[in-house]
C-alpha cells in the first residue's frame, strides 16, 4: 500500500549533485578545448619584438635605444644589433653582446647609428639557429 509520502524518482538532492557534477565536467572539456588551441596560437607567434626610440646627436647620427622583448618559450640570446641605410642594405653592427633573455623577459640596448640608417632589427640565436628580428623604422 502506498502511502502519502511515498514517491518515485531521485531525491531533489541527488538530481542537483548530478547536475552540479555534469555542468564540472563540461566545463573542464571546454576549457581544455580552448587551453590547447591556445598553446598552438601562441606557439604560432612566437617572436622578438621590438621597441624603438632615438635622439639625433649634434654629428648627425643617431643614438638608438632598442628594447628587446622575448616572445619565445626559451631563453634567446641577443647577439647583434644590424641597421637598414636608404637603399635597403643591410649593415651589421658588430657588437658581439651575448644577452640572455628569459621568455617573457627584457633587455634594452643603446647604440649610435648614422645618419643614413632608416630601420633597425636584432640578430639574436634561438636552439642554436641564428635569426633576425623585423626591422624597425626609425621615424
Amino acid at each position: 500500500m502506498q502511502g502519502k509520502g511515498y514517491r518515485k524518482g531521485l531525491s531533489p538532492l541527488i538530481a542537483s549533485v548530478i547536475l552540479i557534477a555534469i555542468t564540472i565536467v563540461g566545463g573542464l572539456l571546454v576549457y581544455q578545448y580552448f587551453q590547447v588551441s591556445s598553446e598552438s596560437l601562441i606557439a604560432a607567434g612566437e617572436t622578438v619584438f621590438l621597441r624603438v626610440s632615438y635622439t639625433v646627436l649634434d654629428n648627425g647620427s643617431k643614438l638608438v635605444y632598442i628594447e628587446v622583448t622575448n616572445g619565445y618559450r626559451k631563453p634567446i640570446s641577443v647577439l647583434d644589433v644590424q641597421y637598414y641605410d636608404i637603399q635597403g642594405g643591410e649593415v651589421a653592427m658588430g657588437l658581439q653582446l651575448n644577452t640572455t633573455v628569459k621568455p617573457g623577459g627584457k633587455t634594452t640596448i643603446t647604440t649610435v647609428v648614422p645618419e643614413i640608417a632608416t630601420a633597425v632589427a636584432v640578430v639574436y640565436s634561438i636552439d642554436g639557429q641564428v635569426l633576425v628580428s623585423e626591422p624597425v623604422q626609425l621615424g
